[in-house]
């Protein structure tokens, strides 16, 4: 099985001693494709002002 995948992101970063009000957005997409049952490979990227983030995962489905 194989598969393709869309999304939106929209957050804050939170940590002690932050005191910015600003909300960041993302936009992106990938594939993902299923091997065996049991296994799943994700490839996606995602663009926002900040700059661009490209991920790779390996997952066992149980």
């Amino acid at each position: 099985l194989y598969g393709v995948f869309g999304g939106v992101d929209y957050g804050r970063v939170w940590y002690a001693d932050e005191d910015s009000k600003k909300w960041h957005t993302s936009v992106g997409g990938g594939l993902w494709i299923t091997l065996f049952k049991n296994y799943t490979g994700k490839f996606s990227y995602f663009s926002s002002k900040d700059g661009g983030r490209f991920e790779f995962s390996l997952g066992l489905d149980f």
